[in-house]
């Protein structure tokens, strides 16, 4: 199935505002979104997407907007994360997991 593309709500560069947190604040705010979501070293983080409200795509790379993913949020509880399919399971869960982080941090979510 295809994502819905919404580029009417898609932020890029200079319209992203900057969280300017620390590392330590970031990993501390990672454990309280883990713990929200129930989420253990080892468990898959589409999980996490799906438990938010999101969905994982794997694209083609003629239809990629970038080539290692990328995230479109919608609304809150609704986002689409896309990664390519040509990378591997371990690079898979690395975007994933990045583009997550992007949904919490840039969301405040949690």
């Amino acid at each position: 199935m295809k994502f819905r593309r919404d580029d009417t709500n898609y932020l890029e560069g200079d319209d992203i505002a900057p969280t300017n947190a620390n590392k330590a604040t970031i990993e501390k705010y990672a454990e309280k979104v883990a713990k929200a979501a129930n989420f253990s070293i080892g468990d898959d983080p589409s999980d996490v997407v799906y438990q938010f409200g999101g969905e994982v795509h794997y694209e083609d790379l003629d239809d990629l907007i970038v080539e290692s993913g990328s995230i479109f949020v919608h609304a809150e509880g609704e986002f689409d994360i896309i990664i390519p399919q040509y990378t591997s399971p371990r690079r898979d869960r690395f975007t994933v997991g990045h583009e997550l982080g992007h949904y919490f941090l840039h969301s405040k979510r949690l």
